[in-house]
C-alpha cells in the first residue's frame, strides 16, 4: 500500500513557537502522513518525558483534521553531541532503511527545518545520495526569517500554546517547500545507464537500473528485458513481455525477413562492441541462411526437396542430403559429385555445398562473387577462430580473408538484397531508435 510517511527530527521551535506551528507540526498539518517518526535528542526527550507536548499537540492536530497519524518515537535520551554529522547520517541511515523496507511502496518526507544543523545536513545529503527516493521539506518562518523564541522550552504552557496557535484555522498559510533537487546518486547511475544502453549491454543497465528503482519508471525495466530478449533472438519472450502495453520494438513482422535483419543487427553490434571473434563465429548460420535463399531466389532450387530430416546422437534434428532425392534431378546430383569426388555424401547440408550448387546455376555474376568470397570467409578463418585460442582483430580478419568485418557484413546485407529484402537505413537502425525509446524513460 503506497502509504505517506514523515521523518522528523524534533528541533527548538517544535511543536509551537510564536503562536505559530513548528515545522514538525506544519508538515503534518499540510500532507497529513498516515505514518509518523519523530526522533527526539537527550534535551528533547527531557521535553516529551516531562509535559507530553509532541504528542499532546499531534492529538490534537488529529482530532481539528480528522486524520489518524500513527505516530513512532525514535528517542535517543543517550544523544548529547546534537552537532556530531557523522552520528546522525549513519543513524538516520539505519533508521530510514528499516523503514524503506517495512514499506515498501511508501512516499517518505523529511523535515529538514527541525533539529540541529548537523540534523538538516545529514537528511539534505541522504536525500541527495540515497538509493531510495525521499522528498526533504523546508517549513519557512511566519516572519520569512530569523525565527525568534518567545516561549519559556523549560516551562512549556502546551494546551495554552495549542489554543492560540494562529495555524489552527481553515485557511492557514502553507509555509512548506519541497526541495525539488535530484537525487545526486540516481542521476550519476543515470548516466552510467544510459551509456550501457548506448553499448547495447541491456543487462547491465538494467542490474543498475534495480539499484534506483525508486527513480525511475517501471516501462525501464520492462523495455531493457525485451532488448534484451531481441540481443537473444527471443521473439516469443518479447511477445510475452510487451503484448499488455503499447510498446513494438520489432521493426519486420513477418517470420524469415524478421530473422535474417535480427541476426545481421547482432553481428553488427559485435561489431560495434569489437567482439570480432564472436563476430566470425557467428556468421555460419546467416550465411548458410542466406545461400540456401539465393538457390531458392535465384536458382528455382529448394533445398528440402532433394534432403531429409534425421535425430543426430544427441537427439537433435538435422537436414541431410538424401541421394534418392538427389537422383530425381540427375544434373544437381552430377554437379555436387563431381565437386566432391566424384560422390556426395548423405552429411548434414552445409553452406560449402549450397555455395558449389549456386556457382553452377547462379546467372548473376557478383552474386557468384559473393557467394564465393563469403564461403572462403568462413572456411578460412570460422573455424580457425572456433577451434584454436588466437587473438581475432579487425585487422586480422582483413589479413586472413582480404575483407575487413565491415565489408563482410556489407557482403551479407547484399546477398539479403539479391533475395528480394532490401534492408533500408530505417531497419538498420532501428536498434539505435529502440535505445532512444529506452532512454526516454529514464
Amino acid at each position: 500500500m503506497n502509504q505517506k510517511i514523515l521523518f522528523s527530527p524534533i528541533g527548538g521551535t517544535d511543536p509551537i513557537s510564536n503562536f505559530r506551528d513548528g515545522a514538525m507540526l506544519h508538515i503534518l498539518r499540510v500532507y497529513k502522513p498516515d505514518i509518523v517518526y519523530i526522533y527526539l535528542s537527550k534535551e528533547m526527550c527531557v521535553y516529551q518525558d516531562k509535559d507530553n507536548r509532541y504528542l499532546y499537540c499531534i492529538e490534537r492536530l488529529e482530532k481539528l483534521l480528522n486524520h489518524k497519524f500513527q505516530v513512532h518515537e525514535l528517542k535517543r535520551p543517550e544523544l548529547i553531541n546534537v552537532h556530531e554529522y557523522d552520528y546522525f547520517y549513519k543513524d538516520f541511515n539505519d533508521i530510514i532503511s528499516d523503514i524503506k523496507s517495512k514499506h515498501q511502496y511508501s512516499t517518505l518526507y523529511l523535515n529538514v527545518s527541525s533539529g540541529t544543523p548537523a540534523m538538516k545536513s545529514a537528511l539534505q545529503m541522504m536525500a541527495s545520495i540515497s538509493e531510495y527516493r525521499m522528498i526533504p521539506i523546508q517549513v519557512s518562518t511566519p516572519v520569512k526569517g530569523i525565527n525568534l523564541h518567545y516561549e519559556n522550552r523549560d516551562n512549556y504552557e502546551v494546551e495554552e500554546y495549542w489554543e492560540l496557535n494562529e495555524d489552527n484555522v481553515e485557511n492557514f498559510e502553507n509555509r512548506c517547500i519541497e526541495s525539488r533537487g535530484d537525487n545526486q546518486l540516481a542521476a550519476i547511475k543515470k548516466g552510467v545507464i544510459n551509456n550501457h544502453i548506448d553499448s547495447y549491454d541491456y543487462v547491465a543497465a538494467l542490474q543498475i537500473s534495480k539499484s534506483i528503482k525508486d527513480f525511475v519508471c517501471d516501462d525501464l525495466f520492462i523495455l531493457l528485458r525485451a532488448a534484451s530478449y531481441r540481443l537473444q533472438l527471443d521473439f516469443s519472450g518479447i511477445d510475452k513481455l510487451l503484448n499488455s502495453t503499447d510498446y513494438d520494438i520489432l521493426p519486420i513482422k513477418d517470420w524469415n525477413r524478421k530473422i535474417i535483419l535480427e541476426y545481421l543487427l547482432c553481428l553488427r553490434i559485435k561489431l560495434k562492441r569489437e567482439e570480432y571473434s564472436d563476430f566470425i563465429r557467428a556468421i555460419t548460420p546467416i550465411i548458410a541462411e542466406l545461400f540456401e535463399l539465393v538457390l531458392k531466389k535465384q536458382c528455382n532450387i529448394g533445398i528440402n526437396t532433394y534432403s531429409t530430416i534425421k535425430r543426430n546422437r544427441n537427439n537433435v534434428f538435422i537436414r541431410r542430403w538424401d541421394r534418392k532425392k538427389l537422383a530425381n534431378n540427375p544434373d544437381l546430383l552430377r554437379v555436387l559429385d563431381d565437386h566432391f569426388n566424384g560422390r556426395i555424401l548423405e552429411n548434414p547440408i552445409a553452406s560449402y555445398h549450397l555455395s558449389v550448387i549456386i556457382d553452377a546455376y547462379c546467372n548473376h555474376e557478383k552474386t557468384k562473387n559473393t557467394v564465393e568470397d563469403l564461403s572462403n570467409v568462413e572456411q578460412k578463418v570460422r573455424n580457425l577462430a572456433a577451434h584454436e585460442i588466437i587473438s581475432v582483430t579487425d585487422e586480422w580478419i582483413k589479413s586472413n580473408t582480404g575483407f575487413t568485418s565491415e565489408e563482410i557484413i556489407n557482403k551479407l546485407k547484399y546477398l539479403s538484397k539479391m533475395c528480394s529484402f532490401t534492408i533500408t537505413k530505417d531497419l538498420w537502425d532501428s536498434f539505435d531508435k529502440m535505445n532512444l525509446l529506452i532512454k526516454q524513460q529514464l
